[in-house]
């Protein structure tokens, strides 16, 4: 396998690694629903009980609930991020120059080698092992910024076409995929800058709301993961010229 087939598996294990994890999550609130659970349970002298002082009241009930809107959130910027990082481990792993690179990530290193600058003149030049022309293409480079707690459809759009890949329609057949991940973006942050509690955002919130958007939300990102292997496999990241030598 080539580095970027390689980088592809990755990419789809570490995907389906989180949405299990939403999964798992899910399963279990809606066992709590379905059930009418009231209580946790556990075994006491042989016996299954209920666990004292381990009540399901409907104000843990509804902080739960609101708890899925951050593993939900976790699921897209983890997602692309991983997704943005496999482009950069592919130019690195390809060893290619700037001259190397397509028109869009020669933008984006000019981007990033121009923070490098300005953030520290002397640890961006100073010790540096390879040529300027390979030094361009990855200093600054940061996988912690590439998102800021702010992905949804229109921020996956405009990274798409930063980069140069394509992005599906997230509406297609009829979902509701851009205000739905617009509604989790705004949902996580309110919760995590404390504009909203845990329990009025999980108010009115059904565990069958959040499977659909689970659901619907993975039929998207493996729309956006599809666009992203053909990109790596073909090396869209690299100039044609690069690919010819």
């Amino acid at each position: 396998m080539t580095n970027s087939e390689i980088l592809v598996v990755e990419l789809y294990d570490l995907f389906r690694q989180r949405s299990a994890e939403v999964s798992r999550y899910i399963d279990f609130i809606e066992i709590i629903a379905n059930n009418r659970s009231v209580s946790l349970a556990g075994e006491i002298d042989g016996e299954i009980a209920p666990i004292s002082g381990a009540e399901l009241s409907r104000e843990l009930t509804k902080t739960l609930r609101a708890n899925t809107y951050l593993l939900l959130y976790n699921l897209v910027e983890a997602t692309m991020t991983n997704a943005i990082d496999a482009i950069h481990k592919a130019v690195d792993g390809d060893n290619l120059g700037f001259d190397q690179l397509s028109g869009n990530l020669q933008n984006i290193a000019l981007s990033h080698f121009k923070r490098a600058i300005k953030d520290s003149h002397s640890s961006a030049l100073d010790g540096r092992t390879h040529p300027i022309e390979i030094a361009i293409t990855r200093l600054g480079y940061d996988r912690e910024k590439i998102f800021s707690g702010n992905v949804d459809c229109a921020e996956i759009k405009t990274t798409a076409k930063k980069y140069g890949f394509q992005t599906a329609d997230p509406n297609l057949n009829g979902r509701q995929t851009l205000r739905q991940l617009r509604d989790v973006r705004d949902k996580r942050n309110a919760l995590a800058h404390g504009r909203l509690s845990f329990e009025q955002c999980g108010q009115d919130t059904s565990p069958e709301y959040l499977s659909k958007v689970h659901y619907q939300t993975t039929v998207y990102l493996r729309s956006v993961l599809w666009s992203i292997s053909s990109y790596l496999r073909k090396k869209k990241y690299a100039a044609p010229t690069a690919l010819q030598a």
